[in-house]
């Protein structure tokens, strides 16, 4: 579900093999949480995998920052809710937020995003697909 261009809301249940013994999301689950949820946006926004593979460019995950306030348990409803929040050059930046049903915090994240053109291994000017996801045309 969208709630405008920039922010994009994902609704879902922790999944079964998402947790441990304990029933607790594993870290790494809750990062593809945070994963899909802005993979999702990207792809309702027009510049997901499909246009990625047509342009020959990727956003590379640089580094994650994430607050566990306390681990989604298994069944539990919880949203989504990502945002991209500055662009520089090749670089994106995003942040996350995962609540729980009652709209409770219980993860906390940041995130440095590399726009790569895949031809040149190398990080390029993230202007078209920023502006894309920021809610602008895409150049």
């Amino acid at each position: 579900m969208m709630m405008n261009k920039s922010v994009y809301t994902m609704e879902t249940r922790v999944r079964y093999s998402a947790c441990g013994a304990d029933r607790r999301t594993r870290l790494s689950d809750i990062l593809d949480y945070l994963q899909d949820a802005c993979t999702f946006q990207a792809e309702e926004l027009g510049v997901g995998l499909d246009y990625m593979q047509e342009h020959q460019t990727a956003w590379v995950l640089s580094s994650w920052q994430a607050d566990v306030i306390r681990d989604p348990v298994f069944g539990e409803k919880i949203r989504i809710i990502t945002w991209p929040y500055d662009f520089h050059g090749f670089l994106g930046y995003r942040n996350f937020k995962i609540e729980d049903e009652a709209g409770n915090g219980i993860v906390l994240a940041s995130s440095v995003w590399v726009f790569m053109d895949m031809k040149k291994q190398a990080g390029t000017d993230s202007a078209g697909g920023c502006r894309s996801l920021s809610g602008s045309a895409a150049a």
